[in-house]
């Protein structure tokens, strides 16, 4: 079967299609995700989230490459966002430093007060 075809039986919900092309792309799209995060349980995710994005585009694949490589593609794209994201949330930690960490320590400590004077009252 051509790959535009199967990406239609995809894009209409076979789930006999659906499970050839994820058992055919599984092991490939969790090493490129995997090669860029550098973390198992990040590319596990990447890996889910990038299904759902290309079963869900399924019926606008044009061929213009195999649906392994338009796949590959969407999961990389997956991977180095998540990547974005972490290195700009530990960019924003570091520059924080500490008044973040002692923000939090302030926020778990009025939990803990609010808690303790809640069990009081019972």
């Amino acid at each position: 079967m051509a790959d535009v075809e199967l990406a239609g039986c995809c894009a209409a919900g076979d789930a006999q299609a659906i499970r050839h092309v994820v058992t055919a792309n599984n092991q490939r799209l969790f090493r490129a995700a995997w090669s860029i995060l550098r973390n198992r349980e990040e590319a596990e995710d990447v890996l889910q989230s990038a299904y759902a994005k290309a079963l869900a585009a399924m019926a606008g694949f044009e061929g213009r490459s195999s649906l392994t490589t338009w796949m590959t593609r969407i999961t990389i794209n997956e991977a180095l966002a998540r990547k974005r994201s972490q290195e700009r949330r530990r960019k924003h930690l570091e520059a924080e430093g500490v008044p973040v960490l002692e923000t939090y320590r302030e926020q778990l400590a009025n939990c803990k007060r609010k808690l303790c004077r809640r069990q009081r009252t019972f």
